[in-house]
């Protein structure tokens, strides 16, 4: 899902190292949790190695670091 949308819509394919990274981050992925990973995956290289850290296992925490990645402040806004 993960590979097919990053190469359908932008060309981009993760290797396989970084898919199983995605895929093994998080146990019960939904819809959104797919999407926000696809996003952050984008901005990863292909010599990119380690993107655990990077890869929140929740779709909370990665709005969170969306949010953050732009310098807004998750509770201004709440």
């Amino acid at each position: 899902m993960t590979t097919v949308h990053l190469n359908a819509v932008l060309h981009r394919k993760l290797t396989p190292e970084q898919r199983r990274q995605v895929l093994e981050t998080c146990s019960k992925p939904t819809a959104l949790y797919m999407k926000l990973a696809c996003d952050t995956a984008l901005r990863w290289k292909s010599f990119t190695k380690d993107t655990h850290e990077e890869l929140k296992p929740t779709a909370t925490e990665l709005i969170i670091q969306l949010f953050e990645r732009y310098g807004l402040c998750v509770e201004e806004l709440v």
